[in-house]
């Protein structure tokens, strides 16, 4: 057995084991009710980053975070913390939202109505994901909204004089901007203000002040 497929599996041991922790160290939910049923072997799903997410104590004193999606009926825990390979809580969560206590969570209320309790991931910004631990990832890195100014080098030697350059030249940009909307048909929206490049021997140069584009998504061509 290779080197990379030991690692592959040690990997997906510890991820296991995680789960199994998470699921063996699953608190009370409010004081006296009973333990929250254990997550799907399939995968623990995230909570909605854009959606409010609710905190509550069990009574042990561990805080966990909650999500309840109303229309599908079912609410969503994790532990309030990052969790280390064997599911035991070892320091706060990062790029995490604070949640609040003001509502009490009565489980046994949502359960009579029928909501479902299942193991979660907690929510994490845009941009970010996390794993079964907690752990904060980011996956999403946004080059379209920046300010910079870059100058650069592009030489043409003379073989006679190999210190000596016959060009140069400067590229700069103020400003790159892109932006998109969702909806049915999702929009994406460019802007980019004072780009250009300035070449010296011989001396040419080119600016755009505003530059502006937009492209459209449509996911049914039908109904455009």
């Amino acid at each position: 057995m290779n080197r990379a497929v030991r690692e592959e599996r040690r990997a997906e041991d510890r991820a296991r084991s995680a789960t199994a922790a998470l699921r063996a160290a699953l608190a009370v939910i409010g004081i006296g009710l009973p333990a929250i049923a254990a997550a799907d072997d399939s995968g623990l799903p995230i909570m909605d980053g854009e959606r409010p997410v609710q905190c509550a104590k069990d009574k042990e004193g561990q805080v966990w975070r909650l999500q309840c999606d109303h229309a599908a009926k079912v609410c969503l825990y994790a532990p309030d913390a990052e969790l280390d390979s064997e599911g035991q809580r070892v320091k706060p969560l990062e790029q995490a939202r604070d949640c609040s206590f003001e509502l009490p969570f009565d489980r046994v209320k949502l359960e009579a109505g029928g909501y479902v309790m299942r193991a979660g991931r907690p929510d994490a910004p845009w941009g970010w994901t996390r794993d079964a631990r907690g752990r904060a990832f980011q996956i999403n890195f946004d080059l379209k909204r920046r300010m910079y100014f870059g100058v650069a080098y592009s030489p043409q030697k003379i073989l006679e004089n190999p210190l000596q350059s016959a060009r140069t030249s400067i590229d700069y940009g103020l400003l790159v901007f892109e932006t998109r909307t969702q909806g049915r048909s999702p929009m994406r929206h460019r802007v980019r203000l004072l780009e250009g490049e300035v070449h010296l021997e011989p001396f040419t140069a080119e600016m755009t002040v505003a530059h502006y584009d937009m492209s459209r998504r449509f996911f049914d061509p039908t109904a455009a």
